[in-house]
């Protein structure tokens, strides 16, 4: 009872597609452009440098239960604040200045207590995921397109445990 004789010859390549679209209950419009996937690494180590100023900030690590949605937002060509904002996050902490990763404190005595953190180019970022599995970025590098660079970027180094525990 619904099929009918459209005539495309009488309609655009769009028309044509979003005819299409409202015949299979599809609407080609309905997410938001901000709604796409993040960019991503699926790695459980690795030195990745993304646009921090594009997808809400977001950039996944990891894959399946050793994946952290990773949120940041600019602060200066010198700090940036990392938060707890996606679903796969359960904290987010700093370590002591001047620690590397064959330094750092035992995980548990970290502060897991605020939605964000914010962090120097050299400065270790902990974070959890809901799965219990921890994750240790290096940030590397801070562009600030409002402060004399060409783009926001954000360079990182990351590790994840992939064993379930936190020494690092």
């Amino acid at each position: 009872p619904t099929t009918a004789f459209v005539d495309l010859r009488l309609s655009s390549p769009v028309q044509v597609a979003l005819l299409l679209c409202d015949k299979l209950g599809r609407n080609p419009f309905s997410l938001k452009a901000h709604q796409v996937p993040c960019p991503r690494n699926p790695a459980l180590k690795g030195e990745v440098s993304f646009d921090y100023s594009s997808h809400n900030g977001y950039f996944r690590i990891g894959e399946g239960h050793f994946a952290f949605d990773t949120r940041w937002s600019k602060r200066s060509n010198t700090l940036i604040a990392c938060y707890t904002d996606s679903p796969n996050r359960r904290g987010v902490a700093l370590a002591p200045r001047g620690a590397d990763l064959g330094s750092l404190p035992a995980i548990d005595t970290l502060d897991f207590t605020s939605r964000v953190r914010t962090a120097e180019v050299g400065r270790l970022v902990v974070l959890q995921n809901t799965y219990g599995i921890y994750a240790v970025i290096e940030i590397v590098e801070i562009k600030d397109d409002t402060r004399g660079d060409p783009e926001d970027n954000l360079r990182c180094k990351y590790w994840i445990m992939d064993d379930g525990s936190s020494n690092f």
